[in-house]
């Protein structure tokens, strides 16, 4: 009878385990239950995003061209680049630490929407003639606050959504979309400008806010807040987060190597 009752007892728990490893959705890449359709969610996020901006580097690029035709200043180019890149360097860090402390998917709902609503209003006021230089450095302005709270809560948002395996191919991604973007934007961005006008892209960066609206409110991401960042001053969070960073050796030289590039490359890419 031992030797009846030995296999059949074991073939059950086996089958159930494997059942039990199918059926359970796992864990994130920052250790929260995993969704069983996270693959949805992420398909939803991204394909916001995605629409999201490519519009609004074809904005971006259409207000290059706009300042660049009008002016024919390189001294107003440079002064509309300084307040496009300026704000997201300064105010960056502290997006990251309001992504910690707040809910990171209004964080990224507020900041689309907020650059929707403001490429609306220039569209508008583009229509009926009362574009002027300040008008297009406010929109610049704007657009880079609310990039550098919507990146680092964009960050800080794909660990809890995504299974640790499959983290590095999402970030792939997002980079080859940033990438995608970068390139076909200009063209892109310059068509629309001298085919449908300098207010229709503006509407187009608005129309791209919103689906990417759409796709967060139709996306659930878990809210976890970080008792000891919310317990601290700012100025406490920031002093951790550099000696987190000064820790690694090599990170820092990346960073710094990052900089630098940026400092050389960004000039050449403005012309």
């Amino acid at each position: 009878m031992t030797q009846n009752t030995h296999p059949r007892s074991s073939a059950p728990e086996a089958t159930s385990s494997r059942d039990c490893d199918i059926a359970s959705p796992g864990l994130s890449a920052a250790g929260l239950p995993l969704a069983k359709n996270w693959l949805a969610i992420i398909s939803f996020i991204w394909a916001g995003q995605a629409a999201s901006m490519i519009t609004s580097f074809a904005a971006g690029y259409a207000i290059v061209w706009y300042v660049t035709e009008s002016t024919g200043s390189a001294l107003a180019l440079a002064v509309m680049n300084l307040c496009a890149m300026l704000p997201m360097g300064l105010l960056s860090p502290f997006g990251g630490i309001v992504a910690d402390k707040h809910n990171r998917k209004l964080i990224m709902i507020v900041a689309d929407g907020a650059v929707g609503l403001i490429s609306l209003a220039a569209g508008l006021l583009i229509l009926a003639g009362d574009v002027s230089f300040p008008l297009l450095l406010a929109l610049c302005i704007a657009r880079s606050v609310g990039q550098a709270f919507h990146s680092p809560a964009m960050m800080a948002a794909m660990p809890m959504l995504v299974p640790d395996k499959h983290l590095l191919r999402i970030n792939t991604l997002d980079q080859l979309l940033a990438s995608i973007a970068s390139i076909g934007a200009p063209a892109f961005g310059i068509f629309l400008y001298t085919t449908l006008g300098f207010a229709a892209v503006m509407f187009l960066d608005f129309l791209g806010a919103c689906v990417a609206v759409l796709g967060l409110l139709l996306a659930k991401v878990p809210t976890v807040v970080d008792p000891a960042a919310a317990q601290q001053h700012v100025g406490a969070n920031l002093r951790d987060g550099w000696r987190a960073v000064a820790k690694t050796r090599g990170l820092l030289l990346l960073i710094g190597g990052v900089t630098l590039g940026m400092f050389i490359f960004g000039p050449l890419s403005a012309l």
